[in-house]
């Protein structure tokens, strides 16, 4: 049986912008190349990361080739996005995010792997903080 995991915009980012921690995102989608997860984001995923490429670019950490190309590349990715009840979903990222004292950005994953009953992937400071509370939190 394939388990699910869900990455956020630090996790894949860090693969884009090729930093030190990428590779784990690869290792992650290797396990889906074996048939051995799904992976998945919420709807504001794309926005988020397409926003971070922008931002690299604007700061010079990247060209403008590498922009295009992370924005055309990060769609061929295997990655499913649930279709939720907006308003219901809504309520239960506010839940989490006044629960943990969390943005609504970092409840949004926290309440999606809480509802797909999976496990995190993220490089999230305040995610992060809650690993105490949620082994199914990681960084690896």
């Amino acid at each position: 049986m394939k388990f699910p995991i869900v990455v956020d915009c630090s996790y894949v980012a860090a693969f884009f912008l090729r930093e030190d921690a990428g590779d784990r995102f690869e290792k992650t989608l290797s396990l889906f190349m074996e048939g051995a997860c799904t992976l998945w984001v919420p709807e504001l995923f794309y926005t988020e990361m397409q926003n971070v490429f922008l931002m690299a670019w604007r700061r010079k950490r990247i060209p403008r080739r590498d922009l295009h190309a992370c924005c055309s590349d990060l769609h061929s990715l295997p990655l499913q996005v649930p279709h939720l009840d907006r308003k219901q979903h809504g309520m239960q990222i506010l839940h989490v995010a006044e629960k943990w004292d969390l943005t609504f950005y970092d409840a949004t994953y926290l309440a999606l792997t809480m509802q797909l009953n999976a496990t995190l992937k993220t490089f999230d400071r305040d995610l992060l903080k809650l690993q105490s509370e949620f082994d199914w939190i990681q960084s690896h």
